[in-house]
């Protein structure tokens, strides 16, 4: 699964990623990747890690949002991380 990764604007030095590049491979069909994002958003709403969330930003399952919460007794403690996940609808290869 690809993803990208955007930080906040505001921060100095630190900008949007560039999206990754599409694996070199035969394309995926569309129904495929929706039926991989399907089972992946399944098992990530049964798992049991509080602190790790991401859903579909409306009605698509190419496009999701997400946060990261920093572990207790860690230095990232009390500190929340944005997500901007975008999913290719059918180039690059399903791992």
């Amino acid at each position: 699964m690809s993803a990208q990764i955007t930080s906040s604007p505001g921060l100095p030095g630190r900008g949007a990623a560039k999206p990754p590049q599409a694996a070199a491979g035969p394309p995926v069909d569309s129904h495929a990747v929706t039926k991989r994002l399907q089972s992946e958003l399944m098992a990530l709403m049964a798992g049991a890690d509080p602190g790790v969330s991401a859903f579909p930003s409306g009605d698509s399952l190419f496009a999701w949002v997400g946060t990261i919460h920093g572990a207790a007794g860690t230095v990232y403690e009390g500190l929340s991380y944005k997500l901007s996940l975008r999913f290719p609808t059918g180039a690059g290869r399903l791992a």
